[in-house]
């Protein structure tokens, strides 16, 4: 005996699920999509990206021997920074740069990305605009997570004059990022 023929019911049903499968997976694929154009920003702004690690220590750690949390004082100013990271651009570009903060704890561990002042090369500080993304970190044991620095080259520092600034994460034992902006045009 012949199977009844499906209802033109049924014929919709399927087409409309369908549907919406191939409209899911071009909503994936728009968002992976702007995810690579947002990395590949990233990485081009910023060609080296460098590691916000503590200088000298191993790249893990037991718990016991972890550092103490990073404690910013004064004196931090003449302590060597375990990176540089030169953000350089036109007067009112955004110089762009990225670094990888890595928790080496065996415990989960949240802190704040803290920018300094920049400061001219008299130690005068210079009014910059700075974006830190993201600027607050949740970090899982062993987790990482790379933080894009943006800053507007200011039009009242002199070109190819360095400003410096050092960029850490308290909360999180790691290493200070030293900083110098320069505006590359006339």
């Amino acid at each position: 005996m012949a199977e009844p023929r499906p209802t033109a019911g049924a014929d919709d049903l399927v087409r409309r699920i369908v549907d919406a499968n191939v409209s899911y997976y071009k909503a994936w694929g728009a968002l992976v999509t702007d995810w690579l154009a947002e990395v590949t920003a990233v990485v081009q702004a910023a060609p080296g990206v460098v590691s916000l690690q503590t200088p000298g220590r191993p790249a893990t750690h037991s718990h016991d021997d972890a550092p103490a949390p990073h404690q910013h004082a004064a004196d931090d100013a003449l302590a060597p920074a375990a990176a540089l990271l030169v953000l350089e651009g036109p007067a009112g570009a955004q110089a762009a740069g990225a670094f990888e903060v890595e928790n080496v704890l065996d415990a989960a561990a949240a802190g704040v990305v803290v920018v300094d002042p920049f400061r001219d090369p008299s130690g005068q500080p210079v009014d910059v605009e700075v974006t830190v993304t993201p600027s607050t970190l949740d970090l899982g044991a062993k987790e990482s997570v790379v933080v894009s620095l943006r800053a507007t080259v200011p039009d009242t520092v002199v070109a190819g004059v360095d400003h410096r600034s050092t960029v850490r994460v308290e909360g999180i034992p790691a290493g200070t990022i030293a900083v110098v902006l320069r505006r590359t045009d006339a």
